[in-house]
């Protein structure tokens, strides 16, 4: 029983020794090495992360160019939509006028000639009408 006592004893120092020695192994030679890793995980980790930002800065900026380009297209549009108007209300006033082969210098015969039918002269109608009040006397 002492024998074995004793044999068992030795197995567990044996176990003891060997598994300092590998404690000491991993605290000389592994423990830097993986610290090392540690350290260059740590560097492409925020390298990582500072890519990240970047491309989600340039992903904005290239969303908000779109966006402009878009507002830029529909701008275009409405210049040629309001051009379009333009164009046919300028032939409306000439129509109106008799002015169509006329020259636009002149202006539209009853201006060039200065007399206006008494329902062409004031296009707005009288502030009076509108309010139904007298004209005031000036201070």
């Amino acid at each position: 029983v002492t024998d074995e006592a004793n044999k068992s004893i030795e197995r567990g120092n044996e176990t003891i020794v060997k598994l300092k020695a590998e404690l000491k192994q991993l605290r000389d030679v592994d423990g830097p090495s993986t610290e090392a890793d540690k350290l260059d995980a740590e560097r492409r980790l925020s390298a990582a992360r500072a890519r990240h930002a970047e491309l989600r800065a340039r992903a904005a900026a290239r969303q908000a160019q779109q966006e402009s380009g878009e507002d830029l297209e529909k701008l275009r549009q409405d210049v040629v939509v309001l051009t379009k108007q333009k164009a046919a209300l300028m032939k409306m006033v000439q129509d109106i006028y008799g002015g169509g082969a006329q020259s636009n210098a002149a202006g539209p015969p009853a201006v060039a000639s200065g007399v206006f039918p008494e329902h062409e002269r004031n296009l707005l109608p009288d502030p009076r009408e509108l309010l139904g009040t007298q004209p005031r006397q000036p201070l």
